[in-house]
C-alpha cells in the first residue's frame, strides 16, 4: 500500500511508492524508501494499515496526480489488497493523461505471477474469476449491467463487476511493462537490487527536484497557449524542424480551443502544405467556413468575398498548418487580426524566415529531453509482454539518443524495431542506425537517413513497394484505404489470391504492418465514414528521396503545374503521378516509357482536356491508368493496345463521349466509367473476361444496348454496377455470374427482380441495389 504517514501531505513528490505492506513493509520497501530518501527523492508512501474510506482514497489519488513517477512493488499478495488495486488503477490512469512514469518492481514474483493474480482476484474466501460466476451468485439478476449497478458484497466490502474488470486490466497492463525483476538480478542480494532501482529511478527523473517538471510537449503547448491568451499578440508563428511535433501541438491547442469557447467563438484549421498557391489557400479557408467559390472567379473577387465572411465572424482563431511561404493577408482576403476584432492567426512552419515575414510572435518548438526520448522510444519499441535485460536497456537508450530527440524519428525507428529478440539483434540495429548517418552532410540529411532506416527495416520488398506507392498521393492528403489497396492489386503488389476479398485482407494486413511500423497513420475521414491512412510530410519527403533513384517515380501530385516537358518523361520511370495537379496538357510526341506501370492523371481540378491519340504507344507495361475527373471528350486510340493494363479508371469524366475498342485489354480486372456522356458502351466490353470489377453507373445517356450474352461472358465479376443507366438486366443474366458480391442494376420488370431476390446468390451478396421502375431496394451501397 502507498500513502503517507502524514495523510495531510503538502507539496509535490518525485515518487509515489505503491506496495503491499503485509509482504514488504518491514524489510524490502522500508530499505527502498530510505535509499530513495538518501538520493534526495521526495517519496510518498503509506505506513497506515487501516481500511481506507473515500476521503483517504481521494488523497491517495491527489498524491499520485502530483507525483512525477510511481514505483509499484508487485509481490505475492499485492492483488489481495483493494487499496493496492485502487492505487495501481489510479497510477495507470494518470500515466495515460500526463507524463507520469511507471517503474514496475517484481519482488520475489515474475510478471506471469502477477498476470495470474489478475485472473484470480481473492477477497477473503471469495474468488472472482468470470462474470458468469458472479451472475450465479445474485439470483434474479438477468443482465450483467443491472448486476454491476447493484454491486456485490465480499465480506464487508462492496465490489462491482466493473471494478473487478478494471483491476484485472490494470494488473495485466503493469505486468506487461518493462520493469525490474528481483529473481533475474543480483543473485538475490536485496541491497544490490535496491541500488539498481534507485539508479533506474534516477535515470527516469534526471534531475530529481521537488518542483514539478512538465514534459517538453506540455511546455511547448503552454508557450503557444500563453500567446493566444495575450491580447497584445495577434499573429503567432510556431516553428521548428520537420518531425518535431508542430502539428501535434496545434491539434492539441485546436481541441482545447473548441472545449473552452469563452475567449474565441470559432476555430478554423487549414492545412497549407508545400504546394502553395493563393487560390488554393482561398479555397481551403472558404471550405473551412462552409463557403464556395465559382470556378471562374478570379483571385481578387475571391479575396473580397473571403474578407467579408471573415470580417463578420470576429473572435476567431485561424490556424494555418505547414506554411512554406509568406503571403500578404489582404491578397488572400484575411482581415488583419487586431484587438478590436479579437481575432488571431497561428501558423506552423519549418522556416523561421516565414515567421519573420508574416510579422509573427515566434514560438520555437523544443526537442525532447534525452530522458523523454528514451521513454518514448521504449514505449513504442517494446511489446507489452517484454521485460528488457539490463544490457538491452542500455542499447535501447543509445538507439533513442541516435534519433536526435526528434519525436517522429524516434517513433519511426522504434516501430521498425518492435519484436527484436536478444542482445545481438539490438546491438546490430544500433550499429546499422549509426552507420546509416555516417555520410549525411547536414542535420536534415541525418534525419532522412534515420527515417530511411525504418523503411529499410520493413524487410520484405512488398512492404517497401506498397509504402513507396503512398508517395504518389499529394502531401497532407488522406489516402482512402480501399482505393489504395485497389491500386496495389492492379499493380500486382498483391498476388496469389483466389478472390478480391482475400486480396483486400492481404492489403489490410500490409497496412497494419506499415502503421505498426509508424510509417503510416490510420485516420477516419468524411464524418467517420471512410477509412484512410496518411503520410507525415517528413516521411513522405523521405519516400520522395528514395524514389528519385530506384525505383524511379515522377511525382507532381498536388503541385500547381500545367505541364511537364517531354524530356522529363524518361525511359527509367516506373510510376508517375499528377494526382490533384493543375496539369492541362501532355506532350504531343509520345513519351518513351517502356517500364512505366502506373500513370495517375486524376485531379479534382479537372484541367486535363486533350490527350493525343498516340500518347500511350510506348508504354507497353502500363498496368494502372487513372484519368478520373478529367475533361477529355475522347479516349486516345492508343489505349486499345495496352495489353498489360489491369485497371482503367474513368470516374466522373463528365465530358467523355468516346471510348475506343477494348478488345485487346484481356488483362483488365477493373474498369470504371461513370458520369460520362457516352451513349453506347465501349466496343467488345464482353471480351474483358478477367474483369472482377465493372462500374458503369450514372452514365445517364447510355442507350439500352447491352444484350444478355455480353454480361454472361464476364464470369469472374465480383462487383457490378450499372445503376443510373438505361441498361436493364434479367435475373438469369446475374445468376450466370456466380462470384458476384456487390450488385447495382435495373431489372426489366418486377418478376425478374423477385426471381433474383429469392435466389441463393442474392443471399450471399455483401451489398446491393436492385431497381425496377420506380422502386429502389438497396443495402449499404453508395
Amino acid at each position: 500500500m502507498a500513502s503517507s504517514s502524514n495523510s495531510e501531505f503538502q507539496g509535490t513528490y518525485d515518487i509515489f511508492l505503491s506496495f503491499r505492506g503485509l509482504d514488504t513493509r518491514k524489510k524490502f520497501t522500508d530499505h527502498l524508501y530510505e535509499a530513495l530518501k538518501r538520493e534526495k527523492f521526495q517519496t510518498f508512501r503509506d505506513d497506515d494499515e487501516i481500511e481506507r474510506g473515500e476521503t483517504i482514497k481521494s488523497k491517495l489519488k491527489k498524491a499520485i496526480e502530483n507525483s512525477r513517477m510511481s514505483i509499484i512493488v508487485l509481490s505475492k499478495n499485492y492483488a489481495n489488497s483493494m487499496a493496492c488495486l485502487f492505487e495501481i488503477q489510479s497510477i495507470l490512469e494518470q500515466s495515460k493523461t500526463s507524463n507520469h512514469m511507471i517503474l514496475p518492481v517484481f519482488y520475489e514474483v515474475d510478471p506471469m505471477d502477477i498476470k495470474e493474480q489478475a485472473k484470480n482476484l481473492n477477497f477473503g474466501k471469495k474468488k472472482v474469476t468470470t462474470v458468469e460466476e458472479v451472475r450465479g451468485w445474485k439470483v434474479g439478476l438477468k443482465e450483467v449491467a443491472s448486476m454491476a449497478r447493484m454491486g456485490l458484497d465480499f465480506g464487508k466490502k462492496k465490489v462491482t463487476v466493473e471494478e473487478v474488470r478494471g483491476w484485472r486490466a490494470a494488473l495485466k497492463e503493469v505486468a506487461s511493462m518493462a520493469g525490474m525483476v528481483s529473481r533475474n538480478r543480483t543473485n538475490g542480494y536485496e541491497a544490490k537490487f535496491i541500488e539498481e532501482i534507485v539508479v533506474g529511478s534516477n535515470q527516469l527523473l534526471i534531475p530529481p527536484t521537488k518542483d514539478f517538471v512538465e514534459s517538453t510537449q506540455a511546455r511547448n503547448i503552454e508557450k503557444v497557449w500563453e500567446c493566444l491568451m495575450n491580447d497584445d499578440v495577434r499573429q503567432i508563428g510556431v516553428y521548428g524542424m520537420g518531425g518535431v511535433g508542430k502539428t501535434t501541438i496545434m491539434k492539441h491547442i485546436h481541441n482545447q480551443l473548441l472545449e473552452k469557447k469563452g475567449k474565441f467563438g470559432n476555430v478554423y484549421w487549414v492545412t497549407v502544405s508545400k504546394a502553395f498557391s493563393i487560390t488554393k489557400l482561398q479555397s481551403d479557408i472558404a471550405k473551412a467556413l462552409n463557403l464556395s467559390f465559382r470556378d471562374d472567379e478570379d483571385e481578387t473577387i475571391r479575396a473580397s468575398e473571403l474578407y467579408a465572411a471573415l470580417f463578420q465572424k470576429k473572435k476567431y482563431v485561424l490556424i494555418l498548418d505547414d506554411l512554406w511561404e509568406s503571403f500578404a493577408l489582404e491578397r488572400v482576403g484575411i482581415p488583419e487580426p487586431t484587438r478590436s476584432n479579437e481575432c488571431k492567426i497561428v501558423l506552423t512552419t519549418r522556416l523561421l524566415e516565414v515567421c519573420r515575414r508574416m510579422h509573427c510572435t515566434k514560438v520555437k518548438v523544443e526537442l525532447l529531453t534525452e530522458q523523454e526520448a528514451r521513454t518514448l522510444f521504449l514505449r513504442k519499441a517494446i511489446e507489452n509482454d517484454t521485460v528488457l535485460a539490463p544490457e538491452v536497456e542500455v542499447i535501447a537508450a543509445e538507439i533513442a539518443k541516435e534519433c536526435a530527440r526528434l519525436p517522429l524519428a524516434i517513433v519511426a525507428v522504434a516501430g521498425s524495431l518492435r519484436g527484436l529478440k536478444g542482445t545481438s539483434e539490438w546491438r546490430n540495429a544500433l550499429n546499422e542506425l549509426m552507420n546509416s548517418t555516417t555520410d549525411a552532410s547536414d542535420d536534415e540529411s541525418e534525419v532522412f537517413e534515420r527515417l530511411k532506416f525504418s523503411y529499410s527495416h520493413l524487410g520484405k520488398k512488398v512492404l517497401q513497394d506498397c509504402f513507396l506507392y503512398c508517395s504518389l498521393y499529394p502531401e497532407d492528403r488522406p489516402i482512402p484505404v480501399n482505393e489504395l489497396i485497389e491500386y496495389w492489386i492492379a499493380e500486382e503488389l498483391i498476388v496469389d489470391m483466389d478472390n478480391v476479398e482475400a486480396q483486400f485482407d492481404k492489403g489490410h494486413a500490409i497496412l497494419g504492418k506499415l502503421t505498426s511500423s509508424c510509417l503510416l497513420e490510420s485516420i477516419t475521414e468524411i464524418h467517420g465514414m471512410m477509412e484512410c491512412v496518411m503520410l507525415h510530410d517528413l516521411i513522405r519527403d523521405m519516400a520522395i528521396r528514395i524514389i528519385a533513384s530506384s525505383p524511379r517515380f515522377m511525382v507532381k501530385a498536388g503541385e500547381k503545374i500545367k505541364g511537364v516537358p517531354y524530356e522529363h518523361w524518361s525511359k527509367d520511370l516506373d510510376r508517375i503521378s499528377f494526382m490533384d495537379s493543375l496539369i492541362s496538357g501532355l506532350p504531343i510526341t509520345p513519351p518513351d516509357c517502356p517500364r512505366l506501370t502506373t500513370l495517375l492523371l486524376n485531379s479534382r481540378y479537372g484541367m486535363l482536356r486533350v490527350i493525343s491519340d498516340s500518347f500511350f504507344i510506348n508504354m507497353p507495361c502500363l498496368a494502372v491508368l487513372d484519368l478520373s475527373r478529367s475533361r477529355i471528350t475522347s479516349l486516345p486510340e492508343s489505349i486499345s493496345n495496352l495489353e498489360n493494363l489491369h485497371a482503367l479508371i474513368l470516374d466522373n469524366c463528365s465530358q467523355l463521349k468516346y471510348v475506343p475498342s477494348l478488345k485487346k485489354l484481356k488483362a483488365l480486372t477493373k474498369f470504371v466509367l461513370t458520369f460520362s456522356e457516352i451513349k453506347e458502351l465501349p466496343e467488345c466490353i464482353e471480351e474483358l473476361v478477367n474483369l472482377r470489377k465493372l462500374d458503369l453507373s450514372r452514365n445517364f445517356s447510355v442507350l439500352k444496348t447491352v444484350r444478355r450474352w455480353k454480361l454472361r461472358r464476364l464470369s469472374k465479376l465480383q462487383y457490378l454496377r450499372i445503376d443510373g443507366t438505361r441498361i436493364e438486366v434479367s435475373a438469369e443474366d446475374l445468376l450466370c455470374l456466380s462470384q458476384l458480391k456487390v450488385v447495382a442494376v435495373n431489372f426489366h420488370n418486377v418478376q425478374e427482380l423477385t426471381k433474383y431476390a429469392i435466389s441463393q446468390q442474392f443471399q450471399g451478396l455483401q451489398k446491393y441495389r436492385l431497381i425496377v421502375e420506380k422502386y429502389d431496394f438497396f443495402e449499404e451501397l453508395d
